[in-house]
């Protein structure tokens, strides 16, 4: 699932690994978790600076309702004391500066899959 209120965010996500996954996108908080609810999400990915919502405060929700959920923020702003803290209180496992690698983000989900092995 990857959350960003950037459309253009959201079609390059699902462009670059609609192929190998299967990829949510939604373009606000409510949208993101309604989706939470009807599938099963193993990768929550976020922008952190949204108009409704910080992505650190969304990745908390997301904690809540599905805690098996890997949470990551993607933003250009990685030197964020709220995504720092985030990281320190265990509510983002992973934090990614944009323009993202997407051979990063790969390396993240298969690193993340083999603890579950």
């Amino acid at each position: 699932l990857y959350l960003d209120d950037e459309t253009l965010n959201l079609l390059a996500f699902k462009s670059q690994f609609r192929r190998d996954f299967e990829v949510h996108c939604a373009s606000n908080v409510q949208e993101a978790l309604d989706i939470l609810e009807k599938q099963r999400i193993d990768f929550v990915f976020t922008d952190q600076r949204m108009p409704d919502m910080w992505g650190t405060e969304f990745l908390a929700i997301v904690k809540e309702r599905c805690l098996e959920a890997h949470r990551i923020v993607i933003s250009g702003f990685t030197e964020d004391r709220a995504i720092k803290r985030g990281l320190e209180r265990g509510l983002v496992h992973s934090a990614f500066e944009k323009p993202f690698s997407s051979r990063e983000i790969i390396e993240c989900i298969k690193t993340r899959c083999r603890e579950f092995d």
